[in-house]
Parts: structure tokens; C-alpha cells; sequence
């Protein structure tokens, strides 16, 4: 009877183990080429990223064209994963086998659109590939057209067979690096940078007359246009300003730290200072800061200064070292950075009263020695606009060369 007894707690004994291990069983990530869906009200958009297995850790980069963007890190807990983008506080979590995820995009705590991701899914657009596509390559001005507003914009194509690349750009900036198709006289492209989903689609007639749709999380905006090598932007100069009676741009905000720095602190006297109007949560304004954080670096001898005034989704301390601390450890910040605000409605022009507005993110306002507004810049055209962008870096090192030449 005493065996009898002794069998039967072991026999249990190994069934809660086996149980356990069954309950507690971790899915993996699968190595290789996902492909995945965002879903918005008014269409599917279509990413892909690739997972990586590196120092006994899994990379997740995103893929949009030549762009490459690594998340920051990844967590999986049985059948759970949480994919932290590592920019614009936004995060991926959803329920995992080793060849699928369904889950939500997160911003700032705050749950968004839902997306799927499978293994060896397809490539990004399907298509019938003995269709021959035309051709789309080129710069075409456009028009576009929501609900609110109109503005000129320019769109931009580079074309290899099927496959297509290309950005749009705004007078306020653009929407960095799109990746796509031509499928006969149609063409779709889209990019995810783990927050922002955006997809483009439409046709060139016969007279060669493009038409088409935007499509973000804030819904659809027309386009239309032609093919025009020499299209251009509005001019980006003088959209904000100081208002009438501002004879000086001035302000007091912490830092990370919690220390007041202020425009009129001995560190910025007798020096070109550079102001940068930003946010953690946009895109346009990291790139700008990847751009001028190595200028800073290298220029920073000659009386120049730089200060970013962010506004971010909350307004205090705590969440801006979250969000802002990540940006200045990426990209190796040396400036200061100061909190600034909660973006949203007209949190940016209360905050600086002394300008007529804060139309775009990033605005950029450049100050001589005395102390005075030379020029105020609204956007940013980043690496994904070519020539634009190049034109944009040239313009900017013009001026900063005329104003530390004074």
C-alpha cells in the first residue's frame, strides 16, 4: 500500500510537470523575410520587415526601399510578442506562433490600427507580373486634395521594371521612403516605419495624366498631376514669422534635467544660434536631427549653437527623458534639448507667442550674433527626396556660412 501511495504521488508529481512545461511553452520568431498588413479605415497596407537572429538576440529591421530600420528590441513570453520600434514612442504587440502575428500598433500607450504579419508571406504588392508596366519613372507635380485642404506637393519615382521606389513631398516635408509596383498603367507603394503607415496608389491615363490617392491613418487625400523634371515646392522661407513689434525670438524652458535654459544664458551670446521647432514623434524632425548633430559636431568651434524645443504628446519631464532620451543617445546628440510643450492645437504658438505660427514640423529659425531672426525655414526634405534634399543641405550650409561670416 505504501508503494501503491508513493507511485501515485509520482506519477502526479510528473503530470503537473508536463502540464506546466505544455502551459508555459515560448513560441519563437521566426528567421528570415515577414511580410505584413496595417489596417486602416480605407485600405490594407503592406510592409515587410526581416528578423534576425544576432548575439543571442533577434533583430527586427523594417524594410522601405533602401531604408533600414532596426527596432530596439523585442520580447516574447509565451505566445505573446512586444516589438519596441525604439522611435516616435510607438511599439508592436501581438499574439505569436513561429509564423504569425496578429496584433495592434501602440502610440504612447494608446492602442491603434490592428496589423498581421506572416512568415514567407509574398512579397509586398502581388501582381501579374506578365503585364507590362509602364512608365511611371520621374518627378511629377502634383496636386493635393483632402477634406481641409489643398497644397502643391511633388512626387517622385525611380523604376526598375515592376518595381518601384520613390517619396512624396509637401511644403511642410515629406513622407520618407516608399517601396512598390507598377502593374500595367497602375502603381501602389507604401512604407511603415513602425508608426506611420502610408500607402499610395493610382494611374497614369493615356494623355499622361497621373491621378491617384494618399492614404493615412487620417484618411484620403486626392492627387493628381504631370510629369515635370523642373517641379518644385512652394517657397518654405517666411511662412512663419515674428509678429509685428517682436524685435527679439526669446524663451525659457527645462532641459532633461530639469534646468531652465533660456535664449539670453551667456552660453548663446555672440553666437549664430540655431533653433529647431521638433517633436519625438516626427519623423521629418529626426531626420533633421540626424542631419544636424554630426554638423553640430563638426562645426560647433566656429560660435555656432544649436537648441531643439520639443513638443511632445505629454508635457512632463518624465515622459520627455523617455522619448527624447533614446533620439539623443541614436543619434549622439550634443545640443541641448529643451521641453518645450504637449503638441496640439495651439500649445506651440501660446509657447512662443512671438511667432505668427508654428505651421510644420520641424520649423527651423536661424539667429545672427545680435540676437536677431534672419530666416525661418518651415519642413525638412529628408535623404529619401534626393536632389531635394541635397538642394535643402546646400541651402541650409549657405546661410549658416553667411551668418558666422558677419
Amino acid at each position: 500500500m505504501r508503494y501503491l501511495i508513493l507511485f501515485s504521488v509520482l506519477v502526479f508529481f510528473i503530470g503537473c510537470l508536463f502540464i506546466s512545461s505544455c502551459s508555459s511553452k515560448q513560441n519563437k520568431l521566426s528567421a528570415g523575410k515577414w511580410r505584413g498588413t496595417v489596417e486602416l479605415e480605407n485600405a490594407t497596407v503592406p510592409f515587410e520587415f526581416e528578423v534576425e537572429p544576432r548575439n543571442q538576440q533577434l533583430l527586427v529591421t523594417l524594410i522601405n526601399g533602401k531604408e533600414r530600420i532596426t527596432l530596439s528590441s523585442v520580447e516574447i513570453t509565451n505566445d505573446s510578442v512586444i516589438m519596441h520600434v525604439g522611435l516616435y514612442d510607438a511599439v508592436l504587440k501581438g499574439s505569436l506562433d513561429e509564423k504569425e502575428i496578429k496584433g495592434n500598433i501602440f502610440k504612447a500607450g494608446v492602442k491603434g490600427p490592428a496589423f498581421k504579419a506572416q512568415f514567407k508571406g509574398g512579397p509586398r504588392f502581388f501582381i501579374d507580373k506578365s503585364s507590362k508596366p509602364a512608365s511611371i519613372e520621374g518627378t511629377w507635380a502634383v496636386q493635393l486634395v483632402s477634406e481641409s485642404r489643398e497644397r502643391s506637393g511633388v512626387l517622385l519615382f525611380k523604376q526598375d521594371g515592376h518595381q518601384l521606389t520613390g517619396s512624396l513631398l509637401t511644403p511642410t516635408g515629406d513622407y520618407r521612403f516608399f517601396e512598390g509596383v507598377a502593374d500595367g498603367n497602375q502603381f501602389r507603394l507604401s512604407t511603415f516605419g513602425g508608426a506611420y503607415p502610408y500607402l499610395i496608389r493610382g494611374k497614369v491615363d493615356e494623355n499622361g495624366q497621373l491621378k491617384g490617392e494618399f492614404i493615412s491613418g487620417g484618411g484620403i487625400t486626392q492627387i493628381s498631376g504631370i510629369l515635370d523634371p523642373d517641379a518644385k515646392l512652394p517657397d518654405t522661407y517666411g511662412k512663419t514669422y515674428l509678429k509685428d513689434g517682436a524685435e527679439k525670438f526669446h524663451f525659457t524652458f527645462p532641459n532633461l534635467q530639469g534646468d531652465s535654459v533660456s535664449l539670453s544664458d551667456p552660453k548663446y551670446d555672440n553666437k549664430v544660434v540655431l533653433v529647431s521647432i521638433m517633436g519625438s514623434w516626427c519623423p521629418n524632425c529626426i531626420d533633421e536631427m540626424a542631419f544636424l548633430s554630426p554638423w553640430y559636431q563638426q562645426n560647433k568651434d566656429r560660435g555656432v549653437e544649436i537648441i531643439a524645443l520639443a513638443f511632445e504628446r505629454k508635457n512632463t519631464l518624465e515622459y520627455a527623458r523617455k522619448v527624447i532620451r533614446p533620439l539623443i543617445d541614436r543619434y549622439d546628440v550634443e545640443y541641448d534639448v529643451l521641453l518645450a510643450g504637449k503638441i496640439g492645437g495651439d500649445s506651440a504658438e501660446e509657447a512662443l507667442p512671438q511667432l505668427n505660427a508654428v505651421l510644420s514640423f520641424p520649423t527651423t529659425i536661424y539667429i545672427n550674433r545680435e540676437g536677431e531672426v534672419r530666416y525661418i525655414h518651415s519642413g525638412f526634405s529628408g535623404p529619401a527626396t534626393g536632389k531635394f534634399h541635397d538642394e535643402l543641405i546646400a541651402d541650409f550650409n549657405a546661410k549658416m556660412d553667411e551668418l558666422l561670416g558677419e
